[in-house]
């Protein structure tokens, strides 16, 4: 059933499986017209090798494949062996089994997307069995009924064309879904970011507030505190993929030497993948580098820009460095983010 890791086109209908059907089909038909052949012999190697025929362009290997198409055609010589054992008069059309089974197998191939070499065979078989009506004296009507040879490849495109708009409605539902999931997911990060932003304010300065409402008066060091915690929320809120405990740490030490530090978020997902780690390394390892009077900014871009991050350290005489992270070579998120030559800014 499998070839090289791919499934047969009818899977689990195999092309050893059409093999069976083709021939204990043109079996039953010719030993029911056993007599109506001049010689039997040619017709019974017509019956093997329509197996061929039928099972090879469906099989895992030679599906969509020349090989495969080539045998499809093969229909026209199996159809011009057993016909050329029919002598007149013909007593049933049926005598002509390999027009009917070549009808089922090109409607088959329509079915997997070969329509056009389906219809291709079919308009030759066509003419092939009315050129053999011809030779039999067969009444053109009853010769034009080989245009009934066109009925399994019209049901076998229509077939095609349906199922290929389901997939693709299929493939529009789950991108809908998958937006909509996003966007519960991206609403539900919002919502538990607004509950920890409350619960750490009341943790962290509620106590400050409740002097405030007494209207007491905050000191100096209070009013810092303050500032700092203020800061390291909207962190939480802003750059929450970057808002670890350890980079959340370093930007508070950064801030407390006096640099101004932003966290910036962007990618809309927790940043929890591999990718992620070599970025957050990086911005602690420069938030230690950051002193008074310079500004620091760690940004996560979207996702499907190039880059996956930048981090940026500008000292206060203008000069500093820019760190660009992209997607590893390998292509593997396991691997982590890939750091490209950091850029020296100038003043």
């Amino acid at each position: 059933m499998r070839a090289n890791g791919r499934l047969a086109p009818l899977a689990p209908f195999n092309g050893y499986g059409w093999f069976v059907a083709q021939v204990s089909f043109a079996s039953l038909m010719t030993v029911g017209h056993w007599p109506g052949y001049d010689r039997q012999w040619p017709v019974v190697l017509a019956v093997l090798l329509s197996g061929v025929v039928a099972g090879v362009p469906l099989s895992a290997r030679w599906a969509r494949t020349f090989v495969g198409g080539v045998a499809a055609l093969g229909w026209l010589a199996i159809m011009a062996l057993v016909g050329s054992q029919v002598s007149p008069p013909v007593g049933e059309l049926s005598v002509l089994w390999p027009a009917t089974s070549a009808s089922l197998a090109m409607g088959l191939l329509a079915m997997i997307g070969m329509w056009r070499l389906a219809w291709t065979a079919t308009l030759l078989l066509i003419v092939q069995g009315l050129l053999w009506g011809m030779t039999r004296d067969l009444a053109p009507a009853i010769a034009l009924e080989q245009a009934g040879l066109l009925t399994a490849p019209v049901a076998g495109t229509v077939y095609r064309i349906l199922m290929r708009n389901a997939r693709f409605r299929e493939a529009a539902a789950r991108r809908e879904e998958a937006a909509a999931l996003e966007q519960i997911g991206r609403m539900a990060s919002q919502a538990e970011a607004r509950r920890e932003y409350r619960a750490r304010l009341q943790r962290q300065v509620g106590p400050i507030l409740e002097r405030i409402s007494a209207g007491d008066e905050l000191t100096a060091d209070e009013r810092k505190e303050c500032r700092l915690t203020e800061a390291s929320l909207r962190d939480a809120i802003r750059g929450r993929g970057l808002a670890t405990r350890e980079v959340s740490q370093a930007a508070r030490a950064a801030r407390e030497r006096g640099a101004t530090v932003s966290l910036i978020d962007d990618r809309r997902v927790e940043c929890v993948d591999e990718v992620c780690r070599n970025v957050l390394a990086a911005t602690r390892d420069t938030l230690e580098s950051a002193e008074d009077g310079d500004t620091f900014v760690a940004r996560l871009l979207p996702l499907g820009r190039r880059n996956v991050a930048t981090v940026l350290l500008r000292k206060a005489d203008g000069e500093g460095v820019r760190r660009e992270f992209t997607m590893p070579p390998s292509g593997d998120p396991a691997d982590g983010a890939f750091e490209r030559p950091p850029v020296e800014l100038t003043g």
